[in-house]
């Protein structure tokens, strides 16, 4: 093991400003050279330093914490001496039963950090867990929101029908919060659960919790404790977070309006064809030398609509309160996280 092969594994949760970090910051850091970056970056592999390799790297990781497959070791040249090293994916700490409806025979989210010890333990000489957590009432609604907009690009998804588990004709931010309330323990909104699962295998000083709310509301020290984290300055993170802000839903009280990126039946016609490998392996290197070209800005044209959804009432976010406070309150009485901001930010 190399005494200087350190590594932060950002988890998620999903709906806590992910991709920001995904697309925007760890990007830019990792092309500056003050990071190594192993991913995730989704379609930013190109603009990337080394983004075919990174790319590849983070598929061997992804295919054994994930899905089980390939090797069960991490190669001694994917980490990086004398450089922090970070991979971040939100799968890591999602839903049980989202893993098994958008995986393929995925594991169950909660063997996945003794997976993560396993894959790295051997290579890294520290591991980092960084978790980012939202209180319920409104990781709710945004996730809906994001699941929503999902199926509106693929309303014939069965995978999709069955999450929601209601008529189709019918699918609202209501329905969703009782088929919530009815299959609680297939979520992992259970934060206390969650860093307990992490905890088997790394010591608490090794798992880092911030709010998604600071980064709304005080951005300030949301850098700032990013910034002891990673190690960073706060300077360099703060520019490079300035202005990011990707999936966005917006909410009042009564509504919450949902922006939908709808592509043209030319597009998802390209998907199709894009996915075929033989295809895929003659436009990967067209793309690489000519990322603007005609295809691409085909592909990336959008058609925007905005969707109106009742926003839940008070009595629901008062059910959703109740259902996590006692979790809630573990964070603090028994990991040590900041009782005032529980408070605050109304998880407790």
């Amino acid at each position: 093991m190399n005494k200087d092969k350190r590594l932060i594994i950002h988890i998620g949760m999903s709906r806590t400003a992910t991709t920001n970090l995904q697309r925007g910051l760890f990007p830019l850091l990792h092309n500056d050279g003050v990071i190594n970056y192993l991913g995730k970056a989704d379609n930013m592999y190109n603009k990337i330093n080394n983004g075919e390799i990174v790319r590849e790297n983070f598929e061997k990781i992804i295919n054994y914490i994930l899905y089980n497959k390939g090797e069960n070791s991490c190669d001694n040249n994917i980490i990086k001496p004398g450089i922090l090293n970070i991979l971040s994916d939100e799968r890591i700490c999602c839903s049980t039963y989202r893993l098994k409806t958008w995986g393929n025979n995925i594991d169950d989210s909660i063997s996945i950090p003794k997976k993560i010890y396993n894959y790295f333990n051997s290579e890294a000489s520290q591991i980092i867990i960084l978790l980012t957590i939202r209180n319920q009432q409104t990781l709710i609604p945004s996730s809906f929101a994001r699941l929503y907009s999902i199926f509106l690009n693929n309303p014939e998804n069965e995978s999709m029908k069955n999450y929601f588990a209601y008529n189709i004709n019918e699918i609202s931010l209501e329905h969703y919060l009782y088929f919530f309330l009815e299959n609680k323990n297939l979520f992992n909104w259970y934060y206390d659960k969650l860093i307990s699962s992490y905890i088997q295998y790394f010591s608490r000083e090794n798992i880092k919790v911030l709010f998604f709310e600071d980064y709304l509301y005080n951005k300030d020290f949301y850098i700032e404790e990013l910034s002891n984290v990673i190690k960073i300055s706060k300077d360099r993170i703060s520019s490079s977070l300035e202005g990011l802000h990707f999936h966005r839903d917006v909410h009042n009280n009564e509504e919450m309006i949902i922006s939908v990126n709808q592509k043209k039946l030319l597009q998802k016609t390209m998907k199709s064809v894009y996915k075929n490998s033989i295809i895929h392996a003659v436009y990967r290197p067209v793309k690489k030398h000519w990322p603007d070209n005609f295809l691409s800005r085909l592909y990336k044209h959008k058609t925007n609509k905005s969707y109106l959804i009742k926003n839940l009432t008070s009595k629901q976010k008062k059910i959703i309160f109740n259902k996590f406070q006692e979790s809630n309150l573990k964070l603090y009485t028994e990991f040590g996280i900041c009782r005032n901001k529980l408070k605050k930010y109304g998880y407790i």
